[in-house]
């Protein structure tokens, strides 16, 4: 596997689960997420591909791919916490 697939897995593993929240939250926690999310994604891809020189890009690289990795463990422990809270009030 390439850093280039790597980072599209990550990437729609993030958006995937941005998708979950919108049903759990609404359009507009998404749309603030994936307005983050794009705009970090795009100064990190950028910095990949032009500022990437004299091995600065493995640097980009793991920044970017650690962000992805935090957003998705954050995002998960966010959905299951709320999952948790609805059930718990559904019995309740």
């Amino acid at each position: 596997m390439s850093d280039n697939e790597l980072l599209v897995i990550l990437g729609l593993t993030c958006i995937s689960l941005m998708i979950v929240i919108k049903f759990l939250n609404g359009i507009q926690v998404f749309l603030m997420h994936f307005v983050v999310f794009g705009l970090y994604t795009l100064f990190m891809l950028y910095g990949l591909t032009f500022e990437g020189r004299d091995g600065t890009s493995i640097v980009w690289f793991s920044i970017l791919a650690i962000s992805y990795v935090v957003y998705i463990i954050l995002i998960t422990i966010y959905i299951i916490f709320k999952l948790t809270k609805k059930i718990i009030k559904r019995y309740k």
